[in-house]
This record gives structure tokens, sequence and C-alpha cells, in this order.
């Protein structure tokens, strides 16, 4: 004798709606992630017309402000503390790749010390950041 058993209840789960929320937040991640800056320094970069796009592979970045004050990784430092800073973070890198950010109107004596103290900490790929130069042709005068 075969008895008449209740069915289940079926389930059903819609994941279009899932769907339609993570693609969202995708979107918007990766919309909002185009709009991070490099960093907080202000800085004046000298103008080249021969500068070269650098490769990105995680560098060491150095910024001198107009105040001749020394930033590594947002921190101050004076010129006798870079050194041993500065070989600290290279010794994890394998490129031992140094940026040098520095004003325009900071003295070129002054950058050379901090190319200096760059080379002295193991810095062996010294890299001198500027900024394109707009509206030149060349051949304009």
């Amino acid at each position: 004798m075969e008895f008449d058993r209740p069915k289940g209840v079926e389930m059903h789960l819609d994941i279009a709606p899932l769907i339609d929320i993570v693609f969202m937040l995708l979107l918007f991640f990766m919309l909002t992630s185009s709009f991070v800056t490099d960093n907080g320094i202000e800085l004046n970069l000298p103008q080249a017309e021969t500068g070269k796009i650098q490769e990105e592979s995680e560098p060491v970045v150095i910024y001198i402000d107009q105040d001749q004050r020394i930033f590594l990784d947002k921190e101050t430092f004076e010129l006798e503390q870079l050194e041993k800073s500065l070989a600290e973070k290279l010794k994890n890198s394998q490129l031992k790749k140094v940026v040098l950010k520095s004003d325009e109107a900071v003295p070129m004596g002054f950058v050379v010390k901090v190319m200096d103290i760059a080379r002295q900490a193991k810095g062996e790929n010294l890299i001198i950041s500027t900024r394109k130069v707009e509206g030149v042709m060349h051949g304009e005068e």
C-alpha cells in the first residue's frame, strides 16, 4: 500500500540580484581606485623634453619640497637620518630602485647631496622624476 506524502517545499534562490550587486561593487571600486592621488606632498617638478615614463616596480620614493624638507613614505627626515632609513627600505627591495622627486626651486647642491646619500644607502637604480613639457613643440621658439 502506498501512502501519499506531502511534497517538500521547493526552495529556489534567485542569484540575479546578487550578481547585479557584485557587479555594481566591482564597478564602484574600479572607478574610485583611479582617483587615488600619488602623495599629499605638493611639488613643482622640473620640466624635461627628453623624459621617459618609467615602469612601475614599487620603487622607494624620496620627495624634497621647496623648503628642502626630505620625505620618505610621508615621514620627514634630516640629511643625517636619511641614509639609515633608506638603507632599511632598500634592504627588502630586489631592484634597489630609488625615485627622487624634487621641487624645481631646490638648489642643485642639495639634490646632489640627497643623491649621494641614496647611493651610499645601496640605491643602485636612481631615477630623477620630471614633468613633461607642455605646449612646447620641437623647433618652436
